[in-house]
């Protein structure tokens, strides 16, 4: 029995990148709330940095993962402190253009915030961006 439990573990196991792309910032942007997810390795640690955007309130954490990207719900959370108020309004994200431009800045404030957190970790220049967890990449994007 304990054979058959031990490999049920085992093929549950998989590789951070196949299940979490490493350096994009993964967009589920539909209603209110929506979230961002950015996983990252720091050498053998494992981190996700998790946005979820509300109607005027924008919260950042980073998520301590184990190696497979699944969240530490036993670890602490650390917030991440957020350089301004980011003005979100609308239900729908995706669909305007000035709130697309506020999720940029959001993801470029934290990547900001990374950089200086963890200096050895090679974090890209702007961000790159997928909407969706399987969906198409995005351009990147420059402000």
């Amino acid at each position: 029995m304990e054979k058959i439990e031990a490999a049920r573990i085992e093929h549950r196991k998989t590789r951070l990148e196949d299940n979490h792309p490493v350096m994009e910032f993964l967009e589920d942007i539909i209603y209110c709330p929506s979230q961002i997810d950015f996983y990252f390795r720091d050498g053998d640690n494992v981190y996700c940095l998790y946005i979820r955007q509300r109607h005027g309130d924008t919260t950042a954490q980073l998520v301590p993962c184990f190696g497979s990207g699944d969240f530490d719900y036993d670890a602490l959370w650390p917030e991440i402190e957020l350089s301004r108020e980011y003005d979100i309004e609308g239900e729908s994200y995706c669909h305007d253009e000035r709130e697309e431009q506020e999720i940029i800045a959001i993801e470029k404030d934290c990547l900001a915030r990374l950089r200086t957190m963890f200096p050895d970790t090679p974090f890209p220049e702007h961000p790159n961006r997928r909407r969706g967890r399987y969906g198409e990449r995005l351009p990147d994007v420059t402000l």
